[in-house]
């Protein structure tokens, strides 16, 4: 996978894209629903951060707009 082609959205943005509220989308992703990656901070190992793929949320929009 080539990480530099590849656009990742932050939590919040996916929310808004998806018209709900950021909790709404951990719960997906912690359920198993939206793929996320997650990951460490460079300079705080501390801190923490969650990416969405914008793939991922595509395959999460089709499959889950099924009428």
């Amino acid at each position: 996978m080539d990480f530099q082609k590849e656009k990742f959205l932050k939590v919040k943005e996916v929310a808004k894209i998806l018209n709900l509220a950021p909790r709404t989308i951990y719960t997906y992703i912690e359920m198993g629903k939206l793929k996320a990656l997650k990951g460490k901070s460079f300079c705080d190992n501390s801190k923490s951060f969650i990416r969405i793929k914008l793939s991922d949320l595509k395959d999460f929009i089709k499959n889950n707009n099924k009428s």
